[in-house]
C-alpha cells in the first residue's frame, strides 16, 4: 500500500511545525509505504526550513515549492508529486490522531468507499470559536461536528482522502498523474 500525504501550506512555520510532529506520531501498519508531501505556496517566512528541519521515522517527507498563489495551485503540484494509490490531505494547523493513517485508509481499501471525509474538532483552548459570532459558523472553519459520520454531505480540506482513480477522473487533477 502506497500512501501520499499532502499539506499545502503558507507562511505558517510555526503551526506547520506542529503538524509535522503530530504526523509523525501517527502509526503507519507493516508494509505500508507513506510519504508526506509538504507544498509551500510561496512563503515568505521559514516554511522550508522548517520542513527541511524535520526528520521523521514514520514517513518520507519532501518539500515542494509551489510558486503560484492559490490553494488550487498548490494542492495540483502535490498531487502532481505524489505517487500514491490513496491521497490524504489535511492543513498545516491540524493534529491528527494516532490511527489517523489506517483509519482514513480503510474505507477506501476495504472498497466500502473511493473517498472519505475525516472529524476536524475545534481546540478546546480555544473558547472563543464556541461562542458567538463565531459559533454559527464553525462549519466555515471546517468543524465538522455537524456532518453525519456514515453520509457526509460535504468534503473537509482539512481531513479528507481520495483514492488516486478517483483523482484520476478529474480533468484539471487527473492529466497530472504520475504513471
Amino acid at each position: 500500500m502506497t500512501v501520499s500525504i499532502i499539506i499545502c501550506t503558507r507562511n505558517r512555520a510555526n503551526s506547520l511545525k506542529s503538524t509535522l510532529e503530530s504526523i509523525g506520531q501517527t502509526r503507519v501498519p507493516e508494509g505500508w509505504q507513506v510519504e508526506l508531501i509538504v507544498v509551500d505556496n510561496n512563503s515568505s517566512d521559514h516554511t522550508a526550513a522548517v520542513v527541511n528541519g524535520t526528520h521523521l521515522t514514520n514517513v518520507d517527507l519532501r518539500y515542494v515549492n509551489a510558486p503560484i498563489a492559490g490553494l488550487c495551485h498548490a494542492r495540483n503540484t502535490g498531487l502532481r508529486e505524489a505517487g500514491g494509490e490513496i491521497i490524504l490531505f489535511t492543513d498545516d494547523d491540524i493534529h491528527v490522531p494516532g490511527n489517523w493513517i489506517p483509519a482514513m485508509c480503510q474505507p477506501i481499501l476495504s472498497q466500502g468507499a473511493d473517498a472519505v471525509s475525516g472529524g476536524v474538532k475545534f481546540p478546546p483552548n480555544v473558547p472563543a470559536l464556541s461562542q458567538y459570532p463565531f459559533s454559527p459558523l464553525r462549519s466555515w472553519f471546517a468543524c465538522t461536528e455537524t456532518l453525519d459520520p456514515h453520509k457526509p454531505s460535504r468534503m473537509v480540506g482539512a481531513n479528507m482522502a481520495f483514492h488516486r482513480r478517483i483523482l484520476d477522473r478529474i480533468p484539471i487533477i487527473g492529466r497530472f498523474h504520475n504513471p
